[in-house]
């Protein structure tokens, strides 16, 4: 019988754990954002508010333990948790420039599209890798922005983004992770580049791609 390498037995349980943060936080972004959509219908003196406004601070509880959780796997300290935001926050508007969206999670890439779609921008998506390199190569027009997941099947978002800045140097990148994918970042860095850890509040979004479209 082979004995079993304690470092090995770590490392597979840090990679389980940290495929679990990443499923748990993808969910939690689902859920912020379904909050917030019923808090922008639901009117100020409805008592349902309530009951949407505790399942955003449940999701802020959860979102801190995760962020612990990473903590502890060698990932950034612990950010502010998303919360449901308000109709009327300010968010930065587009100006009609394409963006692709990539993320093998479906929920959160129909949320990551709608958001950009009222914020103003003409938006492309795909499932992972593969299927954004078919999209850009069909798409006739320039590609403003990548929003890409950076764990995906086929091929990771680093691995796209080398792979469709082979026809476009200049392509500007956010990768978006439950994980920290910023330490990812550290080598061969861009000034093209930017990371958001999810989860994230919509607004929060739509402002660091303003930012990085404005560079």
């Amino acid at each position: 019988m082979t004995p079993c390498d304690p470092q090995s037995s770590v490392d597979t349980l840090q990679q389980a754990v940290g495929t679990a943060i990443h499923d748990i936080n993808n969910l939690l972004l689902v859920i912020s954002c379904s909050s917030s959509k019923l808090l922008e219908k639901i009117p100020a003196n409805d008592l349902g508010r309530d009951t949407v406004v505790s399942i955003g601070e449940a999701t802020e509880r959860i979102a801190e333990i995760t962020a612990r959780l990473r903590t502890h796997l060698g990932g950034p300290p612990s950010t502010a948790a998303p919360r449901p935001h308000l109709a009327g926050e300010v968010t930065q508007k587009g100006t009609e420039e394409t963006v692709l969206v990539v993320d093998d999670d479906p929920q959160v890439r129909q949320f990551i599209k709608a958001a950009l779609i009222r914020g103003g921008y003409h938006v492309l998506e795909a499932r992972h890798g593969p299927a954004a390199i078919a999209v850009a190569l069909r798409h006739r027009g320039l590609i403003n922005l990548l929003v890409t997941d950076m764990v995906m099947p086929e091929m990771t978002g680093r691995e796209l983004a080398d792979a469709l800045r082979t026809d476009v140097p200049n392509l500007r990148v956010l990768y978006l992770s439950g994980l920290d994918g910023s330490a990812d970042l550290s080598t061969q860095p861009s000034a093209l580049d930017a990371f958001v850890q999810k989860p994230f509040r919509m607004p929060e979004l739509l402002l660091k791609i303003r930012e990085i479209l404005d560079k």
